[in-house]
C-alpha cells in the first residue's frame, strides 16, 4: 500500500510538473517530460526510501546507486512512450505522461523490490 501511495503521489506531482514545463514556461514537450521526471524522481526517491521501504540512513549511498540504474532504465521508456503517444499519435502530453507512468509503475515497482532497496519492504 506504501508503494501505492508514494506511486500516486508522484504521479500527481509529475503531471502538475510536466504541465509546469509546458503549459506556463513554454518548454518542448520532451524537456517538459524529462524536467518533470528528474523532479519527481528525486521526491520518489526519497519518499520509497524512508517510507515504503523503512531503509536506515546507513543504505542511502547503496540503494541510491541502484536507483539510479533503474531511472535511466525509466526514462528512456518514458521519453519513447511520450514521443510515441504525443509525436507520432498526436495526442496530448498528458496522457504520454500518463500511458508512461502507467508502464513505468510496473517496472519500478518490480525493480525496487528486487533490485534498488534488495526486496526488503518496511514493516515485514
Amino acid at each position: 500500500m506504501r508503494f501505492l501511495f508514494v506511486g500516486a503521489a508522484t504521479f500527481l506531482l509529475n503531471i502538475c510538473f510536466i504541465w509546469v514545463f509546458y503549459e506556463k514556461v513554454g518548454f518542448d514537450n520532451r524537456i517538459s517530460v524529462t524536467g518533470a521526471y528528474i523532479v519527481t524522481v528525486a521526491i520518489h526517491f526519497g519518499l520509497n526510501h524512508s517510507f515504503t521501504y523503512r531503509q536506515s540512513v546507513d543504505t542511502v549511498g547503496v540503494d541510491f546507486v541502484r536507483y539510479v540504474v533503474m531511472v535511466v532504465f525509466n526514462y528512456f521508456i518514458t521519453l519513447f512512450v511520450s514521443i510515441l503517444v504525443v509525436e507520432l499519435l498526436g495526442l496530448s502530453i498528458y496522457l504520454g505522461g500518463i500511458f508512461s507512468v502507467l508502464i513505468t509503475g510496473f517496472s519500478s515497482f518490480i525493480l525496487m523490490n528486487h533490485f534498488v532497496f534488495s526486496g526488503k519492504m518496511g514493516g515485514k
